[in-house]
């Protein structure tokens, strides 16, 4: 219901209803805000045939000159008399125009015409030109340090995963009758958008990192998402449908840090069609790609069925996956693995079990497994979590986590259900649940201090301070002189 709730909310926003009214050869338009966008480069030919794949493009080049200046400089009146461009072909352009980034510009505008052709029209703006410019520079800034962060990588798709991942994590879905949010403003800057907002964003980013990237949309899906060019293959790519809050109403009531999926992720059309994007009119600016998504070399990739984020870490990907035997009489028969994966290139890669850990939650008589455990990242160290604590991984642990070391340990005689990591203000929070299920009425939260338990500093280590027994030894960190306790 609440996905239903949410579409619906989507599709007035989204794909908004068109009102006309004349008054002495002047008339006042609200556009109909699809999620295509200028994202094509003018030499990017289409994938079949003579046409290019963006025609909008081509066909109104004189038209999205003048606009685009005039929306640049706001200004109040935009003359394209010489573009001989009709009013239902001024609505096509506009849109088309506002969906490549220019989300200071309302969803209406006046115009005046000759009765055939528009000679001027009259845009409306959300907001003036000092604002635009701070909003600007705030997208840029976003955009920058998560293309900055993905160069780093070596091959596209981890780059994409990181990309897929950031939006996952940092948005918020929303829906909010608000085209203020509904933009790449809303998704980058607000943290709160619809699945345009997602798919601005994750194209401005890729973009910008160097993979070809672009904006899907269809009518009647009432939807929007993305589609990347991997060395000549076309692939869809839906954050919106990756970010938790359509599957799982108990997190998106309280959602936790690390939760997402890659159901969506680098996909063929026919995986699509498949997997609820069923319908025949994909567009991208303006132009059907019906039958372009071909390959099927990811669909069936280790991620497709994660209920996590994958974490990276020195070189590599690090997954957490829960299962038990087939029945469960014993503590000891719920454990996890955590999973290290290895990219090679873009389509192959080394996979290795690095650690088994016997972990559940106790209800009674009854034993669960721990519930999807997210990993988390702090400055380059990997952290997991147990029922009674979290731990971090070390590269000479070993089976059930002996060598990791106990970072934090649970002060409360309730279950940890998740912990989430606020690295830009110091904090981190405890997620304590009673039963299997979190809810509000079962769970509380605590916020602690990060430099309490764990260090900032990249080349800190932690050394062997002294010998407790046979089984437990005491760490100190040479950099914050916080002592560690190794799993017994």
């Amino acid at each position: 219901m609440k996905k239903c709730i949410a579409l619906i909310a989507a599709v007035v926003i989204f794909f908004g209803f068109v009102f006309v009214y004349e008054n002495l050869n002047v008339s006042k338009k609200s556009l109909f805000v699809s999620g295509s966008a200028v994202l094509s480069e003018k030499d990017n030919k289409r994938f079949y045939g003579s046409k290019t794949f963006d025609k909008i493009a081509y066909e109104y080049e004189d038209a999205i000159k003048i606009i685009k200046e005039g929306f640049d400089n706001q200004s109040s009146s935009i003359s394209i008399h010489s573009c001989n461009v009709s009013i239902d072909e001024l609505s096509i352009v506009i849109n088309y125009i506002i969906n490549s980034g220019y989300y200071y510009v309302n969803n209406s505008y006046s115009y005046k015409s000759d009765g055939e052709n528009v000679i001027s029209f009259n845009p409306d703006y959300s907001m003036n030109s000092d604002e635009v410019k701070k909003h600007n520079a705030e997208i840029d800034s976003v955009v920058k340090s998560v293309v900055n962060k993905s160069l780093s990588f070596n091959n596209s798709i981890e780059k994409l995963i990181y990309i897929h991942d950031y939006l996952v994590e940092n948005i918020e879905y929303s829906v909010e009758e608000n085209q203020t949010i509904n933009n790449l403003y809303g998704a980058l800057v607000l943290k709160k958008t619809m699945c345009v907002g997602y798919a601005q964003a994750f194209c401005k980013i890729a973009e910008k990192a160097g993979i070809k990237t672009y904006v899907v949309s269809s009518e009647k899906l009432q939807h929007a998402w993305n589609m990347v060019n991997i060395n000549g293959e076309y692939y869809f790519v839906d954050c919106t449908w990756d970010d938790p809050v359509f599957d799982k109403i108990n997190l998106s009531d309280d959602p936790v840090s690390g939760y997402g999926c890659y159901k969506y992720f680098m996909c063929s059309e026919e995986f699509f069609v498949n997997n609820k994007h069923h319908a025949d009119d994909y567009l991208v600016n303006g132009e059907n790609v019906m039958g372009v998504s071909k390959s099927t070399d990811y669909d069936q990739f280790f991620w497709r069925d994660y209920e996590s984020l994958m974490k990276y870490s020195n070189g590599s990907w690090y997954h957490d996956y829960g299962y038990s035997d087939n029945q469960i009489n014993y503590p000891s028969d719920v454990k996890f693995s955590i999973d290290k994966f290895t990219f090679m290139d873009n389509k192959s890669y080394d996979e290795k079990i690095v650690r088994t850990i016997k972990a559940c939650w106790e209800n009674g008589s009854q034993f669960y497994i721990v519930f999807n455990p997210t990993l988390q990242n702090i400055d380059g160290f990997l952290y997991y979590f147990k029922p009674d604590g979290i731990y971090r991984l070390e590269e000479n642990g070993r089976f059930n986590g002996k060598g990791d070391l106990l970072i934090f340990e649970n002060p409360t005689n309730e279950n940890i259900y998740d912990f989430d990591i606020d690295t830009e203000n110091g904090k981190f929070t405890v997620i304590y649940g009673k039963d299997y299920e979190f809810t509000e009425d079962n769970g509380t939260k605590k916020t602690y201090d990060i430099s309490d338990y764990f260090c900032k500093v990249q080349e800190h280590q932690y050394v062997l301070s002294e010998e407790v027994g046979n089984d437990n030894r005491i760490y100190i960190c040479t950099a914050c002189h916080r002592t560690m306790k190794e799993i017994a």
